[in-house]
């Protein structure tokens, strides 16, 4: 670029100073590869074709202009002073900028001296033009590089001030560039397990926003349950509240059952209720640590997938990516070297096998251990007869949490490899097992709350919309491991599950209660109904026979909460007569095929299973893997009891046991380390579970 200041010089002060400087006053002084720099071919193409018309038009304005500015003083004196000429123009050369400097008076006999100080720069203006609305031109790379940059040194500068802004009008100008990722080099990432795994997140969510949104959520909900059970532990007068009993008892408004300082008497109890705030105040921090990496991981691999991946937000929320076209798209970038996120040896042979094989490393032994029933996640003695439907084997979010914790976490090193101390010492093992049994025991009853408080908050409105008395059937958490295969991710999982509901909800409603639990359903029934339809028919005389009348120590209203209930379960009893009419026949053969199509789904079909689905053996089995809501709420209660007892005394009698299969199911796969066997599918050596 060019700096061109028009200095000034002395001279008289006439009007014909105002004159357009001619040709001549640009001196031809630069040689053609510095002209070159200026403009281009293709610039002076559209120069001489609107030359003369410019040229005669900027003569014009020029003399308006000084026309003007003479008469801009006292009696139509030259406002620039006396003495002053019209200099010729300089250049000088400047890095990247072109400025002009308009005619500077030294004041005026008539005049206030304002006009030496204004700029005349109207055919500099043109100059600016060309330099700041720059015709923008990429190179073959996509990259930036500027201004054209050829001019011919035979033409006048003149030329270049007159038709500069005929030339602008030729071209369309491109003020904001966006700069252009090279899309080659080395991307190597330090973890690449966690790098596969922010990108699958990525793409499960469908992009950064649903994630986002997800996460803040999942935060929010978990804050105003914490917070919440804390108001409902220690702000509520619970005395007062049970002493309620009618008008006169009961407190008028509800923020006069709260407690104003709570912590203002010293206690052993308010010293567990320190100690519950505490707990939970850490694991919402915790939680909310969680949180902000979840969201940087997703900025990042939102920066990933629309640079380097091409693939924008829009295409995953409309589905018109698969993960397969994502994982296409990293191999290619892998073994073209324009992005190699992996440079360690072996990495070069990345493809779809090995992504999955990195993000569920862990997850594909825990899967093996449960479908070869290698832990004991059942009580070492039975319970009493009440509870002895409950002595099952069964994962609960606090199991799982603790096998992740005890197991899973002990696994490998930071080269990802097997640990030669996690085989070779069951001890620590079974030491590990030992004090999560004990933390959870100390901390029972906070986690009793607590798990009640969560589940009360989230599935209430879920249990009340159901047309089922005790909810809605879903497949157990234990049932979901079993039904996994190897390297199967989340979203190929859920998929793959979701049509089986229908089908296992027809497999059950084959099975009915015999004739007498059938008739107590209809008895239940009937009379329930009927007491909601009397207390109904009494509440239409008004409102206030609900409240104020009671039977026992309850009103009415509170009758009919209960009597509805008793209704639900009464109607649960009676058999639906479409599903299973009278006389039908080959019923049982119906079983047996509602069974192979839930397996279908499932890919979950014990042999004691096969031409056995009428038997109530393989109905119950089948049913503790497909529970209600409700049952699954009171499993995870007693889950919270009975884990200490599972990780101190059943988890520890097989410490060695897992330590021996992982050493066995263990395999070395180059470039990724160590994998889990029947995830490599080699069925010479390990064989088809």
């Amino acid at each position: 670029m060019r700096k061109i200041e028009m200095e000034e010089s002395s001279g008289s002060a006439s009007a014909s100073a105002m004159s357009p400087p001619p040709a001549s006053a640009f001196p031809s002084a630069l040689s053609e590869s510095e002209t070159d720099s200026i403009v281009g071919d293709d610039v002076w193409a559209a120069l001489s074709d609107h030359e003369a018309q410019e040229r005669a038009d900027h003569e014009a304005r020029w003399t308006n202009r000084g026309s003007r500015r003479v008469g801009g003083g006292e009696k139509g004196e030259d406002v620039r002073g006396k003495g002053d000429a019209t200099p010729p123009p300089q250049h000088a050369q400047s890095n990247s900028t072109m400025t002009t400097r308009g005619y500077e008076g030294g004041g005026s006999a008539g005049g206030d001296g304002g006009g030496g100080e204004r700029k005349s720069d109207t055919y500099s203006a043109s100059l600016l033009a060309h330099d700041h609305l720059a015709y923008a031109r990429m190179d073959d790379d996509g990259m930036e590089t500027g201004l054209p940059t050829h001019t011919n040194s035979s033409m006048e500068e003149d030329h270049l001030i007159s038709g500069a802004a005929a030339a602008v009008s030729d071209f369309v100008f491109l003020r904001n560039i966006r700069r252009q990722i090279r899309n080659e080099g080395w991307g190597a990432v330090p973890d690449l397990d966690h790098f596969f795994k922010s990108i699958y997140k990525y793409y499960y969510h469908r992009g950064a926003v649903p994630l986002v949104a997800d996460t803040v959520v999942e935060a929010a909900t978990l804050l105003f349950t914490s917070w919440m059970s804390v108001v409902l532990f220690v702000y509520v007068d619970w005395e007062a509240l049970r002493t309620c009993r009618g008008a006169d008892t009961c407190r008028k408004f509800l923020s006069e059952y709260f407690i104003d300082r709570p912590f203002s008497k010293v206690s052993l109890w308010m010293f567990l209720v320190l100690i519950y705030v505490l707990l939970v105040s850490g694991y919402c921090i915790i939680s909310l640590v969680r949180c902000y990496r979840d969201i940087t991981d997703a900025y990042r691999s939102k920066k990933y997938f629309e640079d380097h991946l091409g693939i924008s937000e829009r295409q995953l929320e409309g589905g018109c990516i698969e993960w397969d076209d994502v994982v296409s798209k990293v191999v290619e970038l892998q073994r073209s070297g324009e992005h190699r996120v992996a440079i360690h040896a072996g990495s070069g042979d990345l493809d779809a096998l090995v992504i999955a094989q990195r993000i569920l490393r862990r997850e594909n032994f825990l899967v093996a251990m449960l479908n070869c029933e290698v832990l004991e996640l059942q009580l070492p003695f039975d319970l009493p007869w009440p509870l002895k439907g409950f002595n099952k084997p069964h994962l609960s979010a606090s199991l799982e949490w603790s096998l992740h914790l005890c197991v899973m976490n002990f696994l490998f090193n930071h080269k990802m490899q097997l640990r030669p101390s996690f085989v070779a010492d069951p001890e620590s093992l079974k030491w590990r097992f030992l004090a999560c049994g004990i933390a959870q025991a100390i901390f029972l009853p906070f986690l009793l709350y607590y798990s009640v408080m969560i589940f009360f908050l989230s599935n209430m409105y879920e249990l009340k919309k159901s047309d089922q008395p005790l909810g809605p059937r879903h497949w157990t958490l234990l049932a979901q491991w079993k039904f996994r295969e190897f390297n199967e991710l989340p979203h190929e999982f859920e998929r793959r599950l979701q049509p089986s509901f229908q089908a296992a909800d027809q497999y059950l409603k084959r099975f009915t209660q015999n004739a007498f639990m059938t008739g107590v359903g209809r008895v239940v029934a009937l009379i329930s109904g009927s007491l909601v339809a009397i207390i109904l028919l009494l509440a239409s005389i008004g409102d206030d026979v609900l409240l104020h009348v009671h039977v026992g120590q309850w009103n009415l209203l509170w009758h009919t909460g209960i009597l509805g209930i008793i209704f639900s379960a009464g109607k649960g009893l009676i058999p639906d007569a479409s599903v299973r009419p009278k006389h039908v026949a080959g019923y049982h053969a119906g079983m047996d095929a509602d069974l192979v199509a839930v397996a279908a789904h499932t890919h979950h079909m014990p042999d004691r299973w096969r031409g056995r689905g009428a038997k109530n053996e393989t109905k119950d089995e089948f049913s503790s893997l497909y529970q209600y809501k409700a049952i699954e709420f009171v499993h995870e209660v007693l889950s919270v009891v009975t884990a200490p007892l599972v990780l101190c005394f059943s988890l520890p009698q097989c410490a060695e046991i897992i330590c021996e299969f992982v050493r066995r199911t263990t395999m070395e796969v180059p470039g990724v380390g160590d994998v889990c066997g029947f995830g490599c599918f080699d069925f010479t050596k390990f064989e088809d579970e």
